[in-house]
């Protein structure tokens, strides 16, 4: 397919049908269209008055700090006083022991952290300008919808953090152990009698600490979804006369670019969190493998709908008008080759989680689809 439409990606061929089907069952699109826009958070004007571009380095720099200290130096200032940072107790986990969360601490959540700070900034900054521009394309004033978004955002957002905590911890203390076989006692846990495990007081940290990481990627998650609806408006234009020239519509998307950027990246580590996380002991479960699945088709095919919505229906405006254009890609050529970078690393990422063991691929993929 010619690089000159927006057909040369398989990922916009799959979406224009789509879109057909979206039509033709035109209450699920609507369904779909209402949650997808509730679930963006609605950022004030007047924000975007205090500054025109964050310096993105420094705000990775600040997430990724603020990170490390809250996930691997205040955890180790509190094993210490605990007693659990080192020792000799031979049916214990120390966290000095604890190569996995010490990696996972010390690397990759701070960069995961540091990618959704740069994510929230931008919607920040530029989120009220996608608004604008989105409100100029289809002739709609929005404002009157924006007041109880931000509040479903976050009520949404600690209900989904409590519940999967709360099951995560469930879990942990509670693991499925062969007969006659000691649990594991970690670093942030307790033995009470022979097999009842409980939290000390590290333990309550780590359950402060795992809420505020996932609170804040689902944030982030969030303030992609607020950029991206906006975007997603923008190719709901009625006709070639509402719509501007591909170099115009590249130059106003050049935030959400930013933002479709950072968030490949951030669920690449994440896919990195899965894939340690699923050698560790304490993630020996089923659900990492659904969980890296839909990490790779996030990485791969959702964070790039928008981009391909809005290219696809402004091509066909042009295209239909028997006028003059020119496509061009709205992604500059080192976002593309970060992005091809970047996809390649989820497709290998889940096939070495799978283990390239294809026939059992296979039946987890359908377990992982009807999970």
């Amino acid at each position: 397919m010619a690089k000159d439409t927006p057909y040369h990606d398989w990922r916009a061929i799959l979406l224009k049908w789509l879109i057909v089907a979206f039509f033709w069952v035109k209450p699920l699109g609507t369904a779909m269209r209402f949650v997808f826009m509730s679930l963006s958070p609605s950022i004030p004007n007047q924000v975007k008055t205090i500054s025109n571009k964050p310096n993105y380095k420094r705000v990775f720099f600040i997430g990724y700090c603020a990170g490390l200290f809250f996930c691997l130096i205040l955890t180790m200032s509190l094993c210490l006083l605990e007693g659990t940072l080192w020792g000799e107790q031979t049916n214990r986990m120390y966290f000095n022991q604890d190569i996995f969360n010490i990696l996972l601490y010390s690397i990759v959540c701070p960069t995961y952290i540091g990618l959704a700070f740069c994510i929230i900034s931008n919607s920040i900054f530029h989120w009220s300008t996608l608004v604008t521009y989105a409100d100029k394309i289809t002739g709609e004033n929005t404002s009157d919808r924006r007041n109880l978004r931000t509040l479903i955002v976050f009520v949404l957002a600690l209900l989904l953090c409590a519940i999967y905590i709360t099951n995560y911890m469930q879990d942990v203390l509670n693991p499925i152990l062969p007969v006659d076989t000691e649990p594991r006692i970690y670093w942030f846990m307790n033995l009470i009698g022979e097999s009842t495990l409980v939290l000390n007081k590290v333990g309550y940290y780590y359950v402060v600490l795992n809420f505020i990481l996932l609170f804040s990627l689902l944030i982030a998650c969030a303030c992609f979804i607020g950029m991206a609806s906006e975007v997603l408006r923008c190719g709901d234009a009625k006709g070639v006369d509402d719509i501007d020239s591909f170099d115009v519509l590249a130059a106003k998307l050049e935030a959400f670019t930013l933002s479709y950027t950072f968030t490949k990246a951030l669920v690449a580590a994440l896919a990195v969190n899965t894939a340690i996380w699923a050698v560790s002991p304490l993630g020996k479960t089923d659900n990492l493998v659904a969980a890296q699945f839909y990490l790779t088709i996030i990485g791969v095919f959702f964070v790039a709908v928008p981009r391909h919505y809005v290219e696809l229906r402004w091509y066909e405006l042009w295209n239909s008008s028997g006028k003059t254009f020119n496509y061009i890609d709205t992604r500059s050529a080192k976002t593309r080759l970060a992005a091809q970078i970047l996809d390649g690393f989820f497709i290998a990422s889940l096939l070495s989680l799978w283990k390239f063991d294809f026939p059992s691929m296979m039946v987890k993929l359908a377990e992982a689809i009807s999970a």
